[in-house]
């Protein structure tokens, strides 16, 4: 949705034809930095991984990729820079319970349209199947004028979320959790309300496209 609101054509050539396409750094750290951070949540359900799990995880994940030398060492040095803040102000206060990764596909928005998607974490509350939505940026931090496809994407989760299971999790805000520090060192949150007439707003306007 967001590739046909920014240009119809990288919408068809990108999602209907599906053209093969280079992954650039910025994709590649950004997918290392979010299996790292999958793998570190997962194992601090059964133990209580180190700072040095996370960052073994993540030059795992980054030495997989095909990347030129110092391309690597870019990316690595760079991770190894934010990764153990993030750890300390957010992975660390997360609840054992979190659930990461969470896809979920064939979900009928109506006859013809189905809605597939993957998110990256979610909270559980504990009141009455209530959870908060986290998704997780390594981009640099935007104001919070600046994001509005990032809070298209919290919606999108809102509406797949109403129609998984039942409708048993109850999303009542989206986070966008920016994983890159500031130039202070300071982590970086925005917080959405799931506003109704927000989501619905959004469903007209993939059903209209669609």
């Amino acid at each position: 949705l967001n590739n046909y609101l920014s240009c119809p054509w990288k919408f068809f050539y990108r999602n209907l034809l599906q053209l093969p396409e280079e992954k650039n750094k910025y994709l590649i750290y950004g997918s290392a930095v979010h299996n790292a951070v999958n793998r570190y949540l997962r194992a601090a359900k059964v133990s209580s991984p180190t700072v040095d799990y996370l960052l073994n995880a993540f030059e795992q994940s980054l030495f997989k990729e095909s990347l030129a030398g110092t391309e690597y060492d870019e990316l690595l040095q760079k991770g190894k820079k934010s990764l153990p803040g993030y750890l300390k102000e957010r992975l660390v206060n997360w609840p054992k319970n979190i659930q990461t990764e969470l896809f979920i596909s064939g979900i009928n928005l109506n006859d013809d349209i189905k809605l597939t998607g993957k998110i990256d974490l979610i909270e559980d509350i504990g009141k009455a199947g209530q959870v908060i939505v986290y998704d997780l940026k390594t981009g640099r931090i935007k104001r919070r004028s600046e994001i509005e496809d990032y809070k298209r994407q919290l919606l999108f989760y809102k509406l797949l979320l109403d129609r998984y299971r039942q409708g048993r999790m109850k999303m009542i805000k989206g986070v966008v959790d920016f994983i890159e520090p500031d130039d202070k060192g300071q982590y970086h949150q925005e917080i959405f309300d799931m506003e109704t007439a927000e989501v619905n707003a959004l469903e007209k306007q993939i059903i209209f496209i669609g």
